[in-house]
């Protein structure tokens, strides 16, 4: 089971009470590809579908490349503003976004997906459950 099956509807319960702020960041790990599924997102972030359009990345990770034209195709599968959309990650909007994300997760020495940071400090967990564990423990 993949962490954000896991993990999100746990975190929803706990931001939805206050008690937690979550902050989703990108780590470019394989090439262009990445980086291109990295900016569709945050364009279809830009339309208040950011959630929606990365799940289905996660949904499709593995199973279809993630080219550009895809990436476009699922925006407007989405129902996202294709031309909004387009325009967005074809003028490379989101790229300084995402530079900050890498240099971030480089100075706490991320190398892979998904790791967890919890008030600043990388999670050791064996077992996604051990995320929520750790984080409820925190809010305490």
């Amino acid at each position: 089971m993949t962490a954000h099956k896991v993990v999100e509807p746990q975190l929803a319960a706990l931001i939805e009470t206050g008690d937690v702020s979550f902050e989703y960041k990108h780590l470019v790990v394989l090439g262009a590809r990445s980086q291109w599924a990295a900016e569709a997102n945050e364009c279809a972030g830009d339309q208040d579908m950011f959630w929606a359009y990365n799940s289905m990345l996660f949904e499709k990770s593995g199973k279809v490349n993630f080219t550009t034209d895809n990436l476009k195709q699922w925006a407007k599968d989405l129902g996202l503003q294709t031309e909004s959309f387009n325009q967005c990650f074809d003028k490379k909007t989101h790229v300084a976004t995402i530079d900050s994300m890498k240099a971030d997760a480089r100075s706490l020495a991320i190398q892979s997906t998904p790791t967890f940071v919890l008030n600043g400090k990388v999670l050791k967990v064996k077992d996604y459950s051990e995320v929520i564990t750790a984080v409820k423990q925190a809010v305490k």
